[in-house]
């Protein structure tokens, strides 16, 4: 546990290279799941560990792979990454005609005002 501990740790302070984005801003890092162990007085043989990574546009997804698996190596894990969902970023444009569409709208259900 005190190995999976430390790679929490890492994760978290992991610092994405990018440039922020006006509307979306900052991409995140959360460790959703983490699961291990059978019983209480048994040291586990594995754990699984899921992480949620939300990129802005223009971050290069293999360059956060690698990293990740940089950070593994470092850390002198055996370890197992499987991509479950690896889409882009998507931006659209506030002159896109939909955008525009949804300006018109009587009602922000999300409490606020598009610009």
């Amino acid at each position: 546990m005190l190995m999976m501990s430390t790679l929490i740790n890492e994760l978290q302070r992991y610092n994405f290279r990018f440039m922020e984005h006006p509307l979306l801003g900052k991409p995140s890092l959360n460790i959703g799941t983490i699961s291990g162990g059978i019983k209480t007085n048994v040291v586990p043989d594995k754990y699984v560990l899921t992480v949620d990574i939300r990129t802005v546009p223009g971050m290069a997804h293999q360059e956060i792979l690698r990293d990740i698996q940089d950070i593994l190596e470092k850390q002198g894990l055996e370890a197992e990454v499987e991509i479950i969902n690896d889409r882009p970023s998507v931006d659209t444009p506030m002159n896109h005609e939909l955008v525009k569409m949804g300006k018109k709208l009587p009602v922000r259900p999300w409490g606020g005002k598009l610009q």
